[in-house]
């Protein structure tokens, strides 16, 4: 995930400066990847915690 943002906000930066190669002509479209990407991740997350499905259960050990 870190690398999706990362690229896509590399090419934001180099449309920003004034770049004007492929990777400024494909910076909008991996932005909206990026933040789709993450905005699935999150909804997942979510998703799992709502399930109790997130964490893994720790055995509950009897008090002796």
């Amino acid at each position: 995930m870190l690398g999706t943002i990362a690229l896509a906000s590399a090419a934001m930066r180099m449309v920003s400066r004034g770049g004007d190669s492929i990777g400024a002509q494909l910076a909008p479209y991996l932005f909206f990847f990026a933040n789709v990407l993450v905005a699935a991740i999150a909804v997942g997350t979510i998703a799992l915690l709502a399930q109790g499905r997130l964490l893994p259960r720790s055995p509950v050990r009897a008090a002796e």
